[in-house]
């Protein structure tokens, strides 16, 4: 192979695994316990913002500096400098990436990059600062319902999927533990020399919740987490063979899953959320 494509191919898997590094920070939010998916029970005041305000990116336009992808939330506050509509339904609905999300226009999905991030969204939003992270994701729904022009329903259908469950007497998930838990190394994430195209995930103190969303995005097919296991686990960085990779040093999925951390997928056929949009506009400027 050509120094030059082999170049090319390397560079394009370093930018691909720090983009899925990205996409997951993107729905690791802090997960409050609440209801699920988000819904207040029916006799339950709206919630709003004191003050939110809107910005997308145009044509060449795109946050300066270093930035986290997805919305994140403080004391007070929550804000993104890049975020998608689909990443903003993904947090006022507590999504996971395991449901189904339905009626998604084209426009709501554009990613952020440097130096183009247009149709993207700065969004900034405060609150009392006494706001739980389940009610901050109300206020979300009512604000996407207020300037989005956002209606949405729950469904709930039988659907072909994979379970995710640990393998009996074989878990090798360890507890998250602050003090000891994996980091990210500086610059990009790597794939070995004789796998270029590899798959990588840094999950640090993740959640199952959060893996069973990353692998539902790889797999195309509902992941539903049936461990079990609550809290979060350090799960480094892990590694597996691309599609078609053919002599690859790095396991299979399967492989990595059962090896590393002690979990099996299983294929089902059983009730599957799914959000459906039933009408969704692009926010006028504020």
């Amino acid at each position: 192979m050509p120094d030059e494509q082999r170049h090319s191919r390397h560079w394009n898997a370093k930018i691909r695994a720090s983009l899925v590094a990205i996409a997951i920070g993107a729905f690791v939010s802090p997960i409050i316990p609440g209801r699920a998916y988000g819904q207040p029970p029916q006799d339950a005041p709206k919630l709003s913002f004191d003050v939110a305000s809107i910005h997308e990116w145009g044509p060449g336009q795109g946050p300066s500096g270093q930035y986290a992808a997805g919305v994140q939330f403080s004391t007070g506050r929550v804000y993104s400098k890049c975020v998608n509509l689909q990443g903003l339904i993904f947090y006022a609905y507590h999504l996971t990436g395991s449901e189904r999300l339905e009626g998604l226009p084209k426009w709501g999905r554009p990613g952020c990059g440097f130096p183009d991030s247009s149709g993207t969204f700065n969004i900034e939003a405060t609150m009392p600062a006494n706001t739980s992270g389940d009610q901050s994701r109300q206020m979300m729904q009512a604000l996407l319902a207020e300037r989005f022009n956002l209606a949405a329903h729950w469904e709930t259908r039988q659907l072909p999927l994979y379970a995710l469950k640990t393998i009996s007497g074989k878990s090798k998930l360890k507890a998250s533990n602050p003090d000891n838990d994996s980091s990210i190394q500086p610059g990009p994430l790597s794939c070995p020399a004789d796998d270029l195209n590899c798959n990588i995930f840094f999950g640090g103190s993740t959640t199952i919740d959060v893996l069973a969303g990353l692998l539902t995005r790889k797999l195309g097919r509902p992941v539903i987490d049936k461990t079990g296991l609550a809290g979060s686990y350090d799960l480094g960085v892990l590694k597996w063979a691309g599609d078609e990779s053919t002599g690859s040093s790095l396991p299979s999925l399967p492989t990595l899953l059962r090896d590393e951390l002690g979990l099996e997928l299983k294929a089902e056929r059983g009730p599957v959320q799914v959000l459906v949009i039933d009408h969704v506009e692009k926010p006028s400027p504020n």
